[in-house]
């Protein structure tokens, strides 16, 4: 088997093991509903399209960490489109499903003036952690990272938070 097809099969069963991962990633960096499904489905065709100037042997972690780079990437330019092409977010705001839903969406609103001012590795564990209510142990291993630097980048961005807030 050459390396290209290694790579290909890698790649397929990384999606296969964690099919939400990107799109989550996508969420946790700022975007929503069908922007960050989109984002993630670009994610893994720039991903596809580029897998032959991929360098090294077909390691899950290497194979990983530059789809990773790829899904940041492709968030930031999103991000700076938007910027130059804004866009009122309550027309873009999906219709909630339940009466529930309209609050969680009215305060993640309320929150991404704040989150945009946290480093993107802190913005990412805090959404995951405290909006998505996932795991220490699944954000470790989504990111790659050890739990401890996990717990250490929540806390530094909740502090980060209430100092944000202390200011206003």
């Amino acid at each position: 088997m050459s390396v290209q097809s290694e790579r290909r099969e890698l790649l397929t069963r990384m999606v296969a093991e964690q099919p939400g991962r990107l799109a989550r990633k996508m969420r946790a960096a700022g975007h929503q509903g069908a922007d960050a499904e989109d984002l993630a489905q670009e994610t893994l065709l720039r991903a596809l399209r580029s897998l032959e100037g991929v360098r090294g042997p077909a390691d899950e972690a290497l194979m990983c960490g530059w789809v990773d780079r790829i899904a940041t990437n492709l968030a930031r330019s999103a991000h700076r489109a938007q910027a130059r092409h804004p866009q009122d977010p309550l027309e873009s705001a999906p219709e909630p499903a339940d009466p529930g839903d309209a609050d969680l969406i009215a305060c993640r609103r309320s929150l991404e003036p704040l989150l945009s001012g946290l480093p993107e590795s802190q913005r990412v564990v805090f959404v995951a952690r405290v909006l998505e209510e996932r795991s220490t142990a699944e954000v470790a291993a989504e990111l790659g990272i050890p739990d401890d630097l996990v717990r250490w980048r929540l806390r530094t961005a909740r502090r980060r938070l209430r100092e944000q807030l202390d200011r206003d």
